[in-house]
């Protein structure tokens, strides 16, 4: 019987045969859980077309002659499914359902006509246009210019503290995009490793949903997500020959002052404005203090931002007959805006502060 390729594949549906290379694997948890919820693959044949393959994971114990990443196999006796999951991984009407039953045999002839990767690549120009009827998860791919590592911050919808990762991402037109990995995936996220590769760090990041903040697209990390650095794709050495300027390296960004939760701050000791006006501000650097005023007005007579420094955040200086700029202590770095915001604040017990 001849394989059956990916393109012919139908929900419920028996397959004798097939050849496939295994574009990535990943074992994600369920939403909101540390619960395991299986082996999961995307595969992709030699007509260039993908499929999403999940070892359940009340098969994964059973399952012992598991595949590895980038290898071609002949994949015996499975079944199909409806891709019925609120956001499909790959754009197919079917996912494959591997068990025990399922045998893997890895083809050793290494000129395979099977491309290496299965991506779901969109511009970050056409963002916009999807996010409203989403279905299928996207990739998007680019220079990582910064990242803010793993920190704590309070869900309001959920009632509880989650693990956040922040990723700013450039494509060609040095446009950026912020993506967001939560919970496990922002906890596993290892900055040091990409801190110890070479710039540029060129990366696509897999099964992102596309969300809006502050009037901006933003893409949001899923249990799916996965990065891949320095893919071998067309676009790569363009990009190589854009982001190997100075300052492209990844900036690691301050992780920002925790917010306190309501509970946290019903027990906290509360200063007057009055008492405010008595600290010395030497002995207070860089400690929270709390106050429960109203703000009076706000004044921005020293403008209310400027391009900072992403190391140390002290303003940047344009360098001479240049679109660089430069910081005293960092040199040339790529800016960041940061905010400065002077308010005047009251209580209703003294004068303003």
């Amino acid at each position: 019987m001849a394989p059956t390729f990916i393109r012919d594949i139908e929900p419920f549906q028996f397959i004798e045969e097939m050849r496939a290379r295994v574009a990535r694997i990943w074992r994600p948890k369920k939403f909101d859980t540390d619960i395991y919820d299986g082996l999961h693959y995307v595969l992709i044949d030699e007509r260039g077309d993908a499929i999403h393959a999940i070892i359940d994971e009340s098969h994964y114990p059973v399952v012992t002659n598991k595949m590895e990443e980038g290898r071609v196999y002949d994949i015996f006796r499975c079944h199909s499914r409806e891709n019925d999951f609120p956001f499909k991984v790959i754009d197919h009407e079917a996912h494959l359902s591997f068990n025990r039953m399922t045998e893997f045999k890895q083809v050793q002839d290494s000129s395979s006509p099977i491309p290496q990767y299965a991506f779901n690549l969109l511009e970050f120009s056409e963002l916009d246009d999807k996010k409203e009827d989403q279905i299928v998860l996207i990739d998007v791919y680019g220079c990582v210019k910064s990242i803010m590592p793993e920190s704590q911050v309070f869900v309001r919808n959920k009632e509880k503290m989650e693990s956040k990762c922040e990723i700013t991402l450039e494509n060609l037109r040095r446009e950026d995009v912020k993506i967001t990995l939560w919970g496990d995936n922002a906890r596993q996220f290892d900055v040091q490793a990409v801190q110890n590769r070479s710039p540029p760090i060129l990366a696509v990041f897999t099964s992102l949903r596309i969300t809006e903040f502050q009037q901006r697209i933003t893409l949001s990390g899923t249990n799916h997500t996965c990065m891949i650095v320095d893919p071998q794709i067309p676009q790569r050495q363009e990009y190589r020959n854009e982001f190997s300027k100075p300052g492209d390296k990844v900036k690691i960004l301050a992780i920002p002052f925790k917010q306190a939760t309501q509970e946290e701050l019903k027990d906290r000791p509360k200063k007057t404005v009055s008492e405010l006006n008595m600290l010395n501000p030497r002995l207070y650097n860089n400690k929270p203090v709390c106050c429960r005023a109203k703000i009076a007005r706000f004044s921005t007579h020293n403008s209310w931002w400027y391009n900072g420094c992403p190391f140390c955040r002290k303003q940047l200086q344009q360098k001479q007959n240049s679109n660089e700029m430069s910081c005293i202590k960092h040199k040339t770095q790529q800016p960041l805006p940061y905010y400065r915001v002077y308010v005047t604040i009251e209580d209703g017990k003294m004068k303003p502060y």
